[in-house]
């Protein structure tokens, strides 16, 4: 039987969603967008991708998130764990993007953790 390790498996969906946020802020489609508008398409679409497949491998995690991710992508929310590796379409539209994650301050964890401490007691 196969053993489930799932905070290896979260731990490297978290490795993918860092590396995919490195490569964003590194080479800064922003910047290229006047001066070379192709550089800016593949970086967005390797970005696009990224997310794509996050919404895949994430969902048992948080089921929720990666279906409202898929919906904004316009992206089916059945699908299949062989989609995580497809890329899709260059042309493909999205929905209207809304905000999925808010930011949450560091007073706002402490909050949070002091709270689950006192269930566990």
């Amino acid at each position: 039987m196969k053993q489930v390790k799932l905070r290896e498996a979260l731990n490297l969906s978290m490795n993918l969603a860092r590396e995919g946020n490195r490569f964003l802020n590194e080479m800064k489609p922003w910047e290229h967008v006047n001066e070379n508008s192709e550089i800016a398409k593949n970086v967005i679409y390797a970005c696009f991708n990224v997310i794509c497949t996050l919404s895949v491998i994430l969902y048992p995690f948080i089921p929720s998130s990666s279906l409202k991710i898929r919906e904004q992508l316009n992206l089916r929310k059945e699908f299949l764990w062989e989609d995580a590796k497809k890329l899709i379409n260059e042309e493909h539209v999205i929905n209207e993007p809304k905000i999925i994650f808010n930011k949450t301050t560091e007073k706002e964890i402490h909050q949070k953790l002091k709270e689950i401490r006192k269930l566990g007691e």
